[in-house]
Parts: structure tokens; sequence; C-alpha cells
């Protein structure tokens, strides 16, 4: 019974990933997970390459986009 679920929950996940993949760009991907940790409050974006390891978006990526995200948060003044 563990099993079944367990395997039913693993082959969600992987059709999630591949729908956002889908109907997403990355840079909406790695965004949505940056606002989602509150990265620029905590300048810590270790939460969100955990979160998109699944989605093979490289911590390097995340790195890239979060200076860019940080000067839109400051902009904006989402603090």
């Amino acid at each position: 019974m563990c099993k079944s679920v367990i395997s039913a929950l693993s082959a969600l996940h992987q059709k999630k990933i591949s729908y956002d993949l889908e109907n997403n760009s990355k840079k909406d991907l790695i965004w949505y997970e940056l606002r989602n940790y509150e990265t620029q409050i905590s300048d810590d974006i270790s939460e969100a390459v955990i979160a998109l390891s699944d989605y093979g978006i490289t911590e390097d990526e995340i790195e890239e986009e979060y200076k860019l995200y940080f000067k839109y948060c400051c902009k904006n003044d989402l603090f």
C-alpha cells in the first residue's frame, strides 16, 4: 500500500514538473521560487536551489537571475 502511494506521488510530482516546464520559462520558475522564499529579504537562495533542483535548473542559473530579481525588488521597494 505505502509503495503504491509513494509511486503515485512521485509520478504526480514528475507530471507537475513537466507541466511547469512546458508552460513557464526558466526565469518565471526561478523568480517564483525567489519570491516564495523571500530571498530579497534573507539574501539566501538555498531553498530556491533545492526547490528547483528537480527542474534541472542549476544554482548558477538561479544566482544569475537573483541578481536581476534583487535589483527589481530594490527598484519596486519589495522589502
